[in-house]
């Protein structure tokens, strides 16, 4: 079974040589929120928040939106990569 680095380094090895920053585009995110019929106010928690993307798209839309990732990819810098994180006490999800 390969470590967690080794999973690591491959990811940043095949999204690098295909030019992609994510698994999905930004796009993708603002129809997976309307679908789950989010609404303005809620709060949203993204665990291992990876490119920012959800954040992104749920604070465009009203959402108190935070994220938590213990190993941003470093290549990747995001709001969530920044730490750009919830404080203590705020992880809740009222979806």
């Amino acid at each position: 079974m390969p470590t967690a680095q080794e999973v690591r380094s491959w990811y940043n090895r095949r999204y690098a040589s295909l030019g992609l920053d994510s698994m999905r585009p930004f796009e993708a995110y603002p129809p997976v929120l309307e679908l789950l019929a989010v609404r303005a106010g809620a709060t949203l928690l993204d665990v291992s928040c990876g490119s920012g993307f959800l954040l992104k798209a749920a604070r465009e839309r009203g959402l108190a939106a935070c994220g938590s990732s213990t190993e941003p990819p470093p290549r990747f810098p995001s709001p969530c990569a920044r730490g750009k994180r919830c404080a203590s006490g705020t992880a809740a999800s009222t979806m």
